[in-house]
């Protein structure tokens, strides 16, 4: 990671983006909230 760069900040996050957490952040992100995801995978 680059420490120049400011990292942003999101408000929820989602961990495992599977069916069921895929679709949880997306419609998270279509009603204006801020997500950031991860799949390990």
């Amino acid at each position: 990671m680059n420490d120049k760069q400011p990292q942003r900040q999101y408000p929820i996050g989602t961990v495992d983006l599977g069916f069921m957490g895929s679709n949880v952040a997306r419609n998270m992100a279509d009603h204006g909230l801020s997500v950031a995801g991860y799949d390990a995978e």
